[in-house]
């Protein structure tokens, strides 16, 4: 038996209208929730491309493709997710055109009409010049000094397998092999850094720092070998580029395409699914399959209320470092807090949280971490939210599942459920 077929509500990754995340379960509408975003948005989708999706339109993001003998994406292979985003901006006026004269280029020049991971003909070759020295462009964005900022850029190899990213305003970078899709040297002030593959051989590649001034120059150098710049180029060989992004996030969100101004994308909202008839207050489990975008030391909750902070179930990633908890609330008044460590936030974990009377208990990956055997259970619950029921502190993350059952499961059937 399936445990799934045994709850209430059931989202998954699996179909959506315009302001709609659609229920799988109950299958009548009446536990669907409404999405809003204001503004287009960009997801990787199951043929591994870079997708422009309207607003008020959720977004079902792919990854963990599965690749054939010449690199490139089985179409389908991949695993889609719910993507929930917070706000940001894309601080590149000119995020594809590497021809435009905002970009400088030294020792190098660029070629285009590529093809680019929007599956276009878009993309540009960044091109090393004859001369010995250094090969690069650059751009500059203005930020606030002491933000921290996230520089990426989608590189393909053709001839240098080797780009380091550099910020020219902090003298901070870090080098990246396309070839092992590994890095190399980087410097003491850089944060983090992230790796992506996508489809025909594209990466997204990109870091983190702190700015020490208002503005980030953003600078590609193509590397004959890690921690070294300067070289002689043949006058051919370089990467494709495409889509440049500079944004005041401690890491890196989905794609803003800019075409001669900064474009923002607006925060993903995603409330009100369920209803009384479909949440037990007396008793039950919230289940959900997630992962953070980041331990980025902000409070992620998913929730099940009555509408106020006073009832309540929920799971959140807290303000800790890898903090994992399951909160239940009652009468005003906090009757569990059951809290665990995790190794990584941005790993899919599966979680699930019991309540009932004097039996409180929070399960993680296949194993109860914690356990509260005093308390009430909550009263009128009656909606599912993505953020507390007050509407604060929405969960930013990736979503494969999320489930309410209107009874406890017992601990061997919480075992199965939890187990990746």
């Amino acid at each position: 038996m399936n445990l799934l077929d045994k709850a209430s509500i059931i989202l998954t990754p699996s179909a959506y209208n315009n302001g709609e995340a659609l229920c799988v379960k109950p299958s009548d509408g009446s536990g669907d929730f409404d999405f809003s975003r204001a503004t287009e948005a960009t997801r990787v989708n199951s043929l591994g491309l870079v997708e422009v999706v309207a607003d008020n339109l959720p977004r079902i993001n792919y990854e963990g493709f599965s690749y054939d003998g010449s690199g490139n994406i089985i179409p389908d292979s991949g695993c889609g997710s719910w993507l929930f985003e917070p706000q940001s901006t894309n601080l590149i006026p000119y995020s594809e055109d590497f021809s435009n004269s905002a970009w400088s280029k030294i020792g190098a020049s660029v070629v285009g009409g590529f093809d680019s991971p929007d599956g276009g003909a878009n993309a540009f070759k960044l091109v090393e010049g004859t001369n010995t020295g250094v090969h690069f462009l650059f751009d500059s964005a203005s930020v606030l000094n002491g933000s921290t900022n996230y520089n990426s850029i989608y590189v393909k190899p053709n001839g240098v397998n080797w780009v380091k990213l550099y910020d020219g305003a902090k003298n901070e970078g870090i080098y990246f092999d396309l070839q092992n899709k590994v890095i190399g040297t980087k410097s003491a002030g850089v944060l983090d850094y992230s790796i992506v593959e996508l489809s025909d051989g594209w990466l997204r590649i990109g870091f983190s720092s702190v700015a020490t001034s208002t503005s980030v120059i953003f600078r590609v150098y193509l590397a004959p070998a890690n921690n070294t710049l300067s070289y002689t180029g043949d006058g051919t060989s370089g990467v494709y580029i495409f889509g440049a992004q500079v944004e005041q996030q401690s890491y890196a969100t989905s794609y803003i395409p800019t075409d001669g101004t900064q474009k923002t994308r607006n925060q993903d909202v995603c409330t009100n699914g369920g209803s009384v008839s479909t949440i037990n207050s007396t008793s039950g489990v919230l289940y959900a399959e997630i992962a953070a975008l980041a331990d980025d030391g902000t409070n992620r909750i998913i929730c099940i209320s009555d509408g106020t902070n006073g009832n309540r179930v929920q799971i959140y990633y807290s303000t800790t470092t890898n903090s994992l908890i399951g909160l239940v609330a009652s009468g005003g008044s906090t009757v569990a807090s059951l809290n665990t460590t995790l190794s990584n936030t941005t790993d899919i974990t599966k979680v699930a949280v019991k309540y009932r009377l004097n039996d409180f208990a929070l399960w993680v990956n296949g194993v109860e971490v914690a356990v509260d055997i005093s308390g009430n259970p909550p009263i009128g619950l009656d909606r599912l939210d993505f953020r507390l029921g007050v509407g604060i502190l929405p969960f930013y993350g990736r979503t494969k599942t999320i489930a309410v059952f209107s009874e406890v499961l017992t601990d061997e059937e919480l075992t199965l459920l939890t187990t990746i």
